[in-house]
This record gives C-alpha cells, structure tokens and sequence, in this order.
C-alpha cells in the first residue's frame, strides 16, 4: 500500500477507541494510548493497552505495548487487520478472557 492509503488506514483510529487486531496468528483487543507519526521516515508507533496485558511491566514502562508500522508493510503490522470494536464486542472479549483465567486457576 502506497503512503497515502497507508495514513488513510491509520485515520480510522484515535486515541481513546477501543480496536481489536487480527490476523493469522493473533487476535487482542485494547485500548489505544497514543499515536505518534515520523515525519523523516512516514513510520508510525502507535502504544496500545491491551486488556490481556493490565499490569505487565511493558504497559507500566511505557503504557502500552509499542507498534511499528510502516506503508511499505517492512516492519510492524498491516493496519487493515485493525477494526474498531462496538461495546458488544469488547465485553464479548472480556467475558472471553475471564473465563480462560478462570480455567488457568482452575488448572493451577
């Protein structure tokens, strides 16, 4: 994707929304803390909460877990996995991570 469709992606998101991300190997959902963009390179970090993450040190230190992405998709990830989550969805995903700590516990 070109650099353009590249930022058009990304204005989607905001600080403050709740987004899930998914791909074939990974689905989280969280809470987007802050995006910064490089006007030398046209990177983009984005800081994510993600909810399975409340209380690890990286969410503490840096408040989030920490994305590079770039248009040219070399590094980070592709930002059209990303989609905003509907209040449904993210107590969907809640009740969906307590009941896998509740198995965890169970098993401990």
């Amino acid at each position: 994707m070109d650099k353009e469709q590249f930022h058009n992606a990304l204005n989607r998101f905001r600080p403050g929304d709740f987004v899930g991300m998914f791909s074939d190997d990974y689905m989280g959902a969280g809470k987007i803390v802050d995006i910064m963009k490089s006007d030398h390179t046209g990177n983009i970090a984005v800081i994510v909460k993600f909810i399975r993450n409340i209380g690890n040190d990286n969410n503490d230190r840096y408040g989030g877990d920490i994305f590079l992405l770039s248009p040219d998709k070399k590094i980070g990830m592709n930002p059209d996995t990303w989609k905003k989550l509907t209040d449904e969805e993210i107590q969907a995903y809640l009740e969906n991570r307590k009941s896998q700590l509740d198995e965890k516990m169970n098993n401990f």
